[in-house]
């Protein structure tokens, strides 16, 4: 397409003028569903109290580890939700302080994912 306009006159001389656009309508962005689901989840977070600041024991790191393969055996065999959040919560749990992070954001990750499944969208 072009932007210019070319008409010719009555004695044979060509114009050339640029189109006007009509002007658009802006576009509205939808709003994004994880944001609403994030605002939610601040708030629940907001009645849970005073987050502890002790980590996992060390001897209880090797049973963690244990449960979060056993439901991550059951998840390979069912694919339930609930045994996908208990091996990745154990998993979580299990972790030593530079994997920690990584393993309770997946949880996270999921948790929010399956909550945005039940809202339907």
């Amino acid at each position: 397409m072009t932007d210019v306009e070319i008409t010719e006159t009555a004695v044979g001389e060509t114009t050339v003028k640029p189109k006007r656009r009509t002007p658009r309508k802006a576009a509205t962005d939808k709003p994004d569903p994880m944001d609403a689901l994030l605002a939610e989840m601040k708030e629940a977070t907001s009645h849970l109290g005073a987050m502890p600041s002790a980590g996992t024991p060390e001897h209880r790191r090797k049973h963690h580890d244990g449960r979060a393969a056993a439901w991550g055996q059951q998840y390979a065999h069912e694919g339930t939700s609930d045994s996908f959040l208990l091996s990745l919560a154990f998993e979580a749990s299990a972790s030593y302080e530079k994997e920690a992070r990584y393993a309770l954001l997946q949880l996270a990750g999921a948790a929010l994912a399956l909550a945005d499944r039940l809202d339907g969208k």
